[in-house]
């Protein structure tokens, strides 16, 4: 049985990308519906037939290294940022699983993966508090055995706020030293 993980930004003084939502929004086709837009990997929504491509660039905190680019970022909720180092080792095995969709990030081709992929949560192990009659997002989720089958895939128990991955693919970016990610078994974090 192979363990599930989440994947979260590694906060180690990397550059993120330059690139807002909105930025996507405005290039959509004009019938495109906003909230759907806005919240797309909720409603797993594919941009690969109208993505045109964005000529972006890594943005920097104070305690970054001018030359501190990563391999690897988190974008927007399940979605990575890829490096052609990443784009390479990465792309092949994430084919079916989701959309590599172009970007190029100082002058070099990157991509962004937006997964498409969705595992529902095993309700025995997952708990989400009602919330004037609703459920609100999961303070605890786990997953039937067979999740971690799926290399990367998102949730929507949780709800699609996190890319969860499986051994090989925590073994795939550690064995090769791709930096801007970790992988944490704690695979509920708090959301605001």
């Amino acid at each position: 049985m192979s363990n599930v993980y989440a994947i979260r930004d590694n906060l180690d003084g990397l550059k993120s990308l330059n690139l807002d939502i909105l930025d996507v929004v405005e290039s959509a086709p004009r019938d495109a519906d906003f909230d759907q837009l806005m919240a797309f990997e909720r409603h797993n929504l594919s941009m690969k037939a109208w993505w045109p491509g964005f000529d972006v660039e890594l943005y920097s905190s104070d305690d970054c290294d001018d030359d501190a680019s990563p391999d690897i970022r988190t974008w927007v909720g399940p979605s990575l940022c890829l490096s052609p180092k990443a784009l390479r080792l990465l792309a092949p095995s994430l084919e079916g699983l989701g959309e590599i969709l172009p970007i190029t990030v100082n002058g070099e081709a990157w991509g962004i993966f937006n997964c498409l992929t969705m595992v529902n949560a095993d309700p025995s192990k997952t708990y989400r508090p009602q919330i004037l009659h609703e459920l609100g997002a999961a303070e605890k989720i786990g997953f039937f055995d067979d999740a971690a089958e799926n290399r990367v895939f998102k949730s929507p128990d949780e709800p699609c706020l996190t890319l969860f991955c499986n051994d090989w693919f925590k073994e795939v970016v550690e064995s090769n030293d791709l930096t801007g990610i970790s992988f944490s078994t704690e695979l509920v974090e708090f959301h605001n």
